[in-house]
């Protein structure tokens, strides 16, 4: 469900003002990269069938001609990272990639757990990474003028003899992002949580993953 809300999100930058005026740069971990390319066209030609029946006015009509499946592929910049090393020396060149690429609005990590769980047994030493990881983050997107999405994976944690989901990262890294969303399973239904946000209240959200991406949940299976 994460690796799905992360492609869909290339639309938004695409989607808002002029459609040929922003890309955004997708830095993955997924070892499925070609179904996930696969994705990305299929809802990238699912927004451009979505806006050309929206469109009114001359102006959006206009702004169509460019909004095509092979302008929004052309705006992806697609970086794989296999571990931790290569991801922090990754958002060290990221800066200068942003200086020459002004029209970058939208940066996804998929995900950020799994190059640190992998590879770490210190957990001190996890907890300093990520922690300047964040503050390097917030540097990107304040001085960039970027929105900046990042996945994380849930794992079990024990007390007594009960159990419960968190963040795997850690409470520590729960609180750096400004909104969390948690997507979740509940029986047939699937579930987005507004978690921690400055402008909503917490909130339940059902919705659906279609092949033209997330929609709205089915009124009939509400």
């Amino acid at each position: 469900m994460a690796l799905e809300w992360c492609e869909q999100r290339v639309q938004n930058p695409e989607m808002a003002g002029n459609p040929a005026a922003y890309s955004w740069r997708w830095m993955s971990n997924s070892p499925n990269v070609s179904e996930a390319s696969k994705r990305v066209v299929e809802i990238s030609a699912a927004a451009v069938r979505h806006c050309s029946m929206l469109a009114e006015d001359e102006e959006q009509i206009a702004a169509l001609g460019t909004f095509t499946v092979e302008n929004i592929l052309s705006n992806i910049f697609l970086v794989r990272c296999h571990d931790y090393v290569e991801l922090l020396a990754e958002l060290h060149l990221l800066p200068t990639f942003l200086q020459k690429q002004t029209k970058v609005r939208l940066l996804v990590i998929d995900s950020m757990a799994f190059p640190f769980l992998q590879l770490f047994d210190d957990l001190s030493e996890r907890t300093r990474l990520l922690r300047g990881l964040a503050q390097q983050l917030i540097t990107m997107a304040t001085n960039h003028n970027i929105a900046i999405v990042f996945t994380n994976n849930m794992t079990t944690r024990l007390t007594g003899t009960q159990s419960h989901l968190v963040p795997a990262l850690g409470d520590s890294w729960a609180h750096a992002p400004t909104t969390r969303l948690l997507l979740q399973w509940e029986g047939s239904q699937r579930l987005a949580l507004v978690l921690k946000s400055p402008g909503h209240m917490e909130t339940i959200v059902q919705y659906q993953i279609t092949c033209e991406g997330f929609r709205d949940a089915d009124q009939s299976q509400q």
